[in-house]
């Protein structure tokens, strides 16, 4: 702690709060301190609102020493001041779609449908629901692809921090919603920024969004470090 105390951090009206509006100047003031005592290369990393600070901090700045930055199950990449500290009003739809798609896989989930010991009436109108807005996102990438529509707003700001020279690694809890919601950025973007390598995407199978167990922490802390590895001078 000593070593920030000429620092002048921005105080945080409330403690513990994931989405300080200080974040930037905060992250900004870490980043120079460490250019200033040699260090090359800073990559930044987060998980949940960390991850969603990150990308911010990496929009919005321009030759700050940043290579890179690592974000785990981010559940949205752009909070405001109303919204859920779980999973935004926007993005409920996709949680419910995880946890659907998730529980086909568990043979208890089959054995309770058939017993008839779940809604269905809820069930049927989330299946209408997903159907309905997975429609308008093809239709909605369809026209982008031909130059009838702008890419989503999530995708320009892809675009605008792979411009800016920095990559991205994203890693997800396969049981987390943020892979899917990613996605609403449309596969044309996401396609082209990974071919071009600015942007890494890797999913930690059966893990929940804090990676609760052990061994799954374990096997994102390898996979991160290894990633990281393979395409810097990190760790070498």
């Amino acid at each position: 702690q000593s070593q920030f105390e000429n620092s002048a951090f921005n105080s945080i009206p409330f403690e513990n709060f994931p989405y300080p509006k200080s974040a930037n100047s905060d992250i900004d003031t870490v980043i120079r301190w460490a250019l200033a005592r040699g260090y090359e290369e800073v990559i930044l990393a987060g998980l949940c609102s960390g991850a969603c600070l990150a990308f911010n901090y990496a929009e919005s700045v321009q030759g700050s020493g940043l290579s890179r930055i690592v974000m785990i199950n981010p559940l949205t990449f752009s909070w405001e001041d109303g919204m859920s500290l779980e999973v935004p009003n926007a993005y409920v739809n996709l949680r419910q779609a995880k946890h659907y798609s998730y529980a086909m896989r568990d043979p208890n989930q089959w054995k309770r449908l058939f017993r008839g010991d779940i809604d269905y009436g809820l069930l049927v109108r989330h299946v209408a629901k997903r159907f309905g807005e997975r429609s308008v996102e093809l239709v909605h990438d369809a026209l982008v692809r031909v130059g009838i529509r702008p890419a989503p707003e999530l995708a320009q700001r892809l675009v605008k921090i792979s411009d800016s020279g920095i990559r991205m690694h994203f890693f997800f809890a396969d049981r987390d919603p943020g892979l899917e919601i990613l996605q609403t950025a449309g596969e044309r973007t996401l396609d082209k920024l990974g071919m071009n390598q600015r942007l890494q995407i890797a999913c930690i199978d059966n893990a929940d969004h804090t990676f609760k167990e052990a061994r799954l922490r374990d096997e994102l802390i390898a996979r991160v470090v290894g990633e990281l590895r393979e395409e810097s001078s990190f760790g070498s």
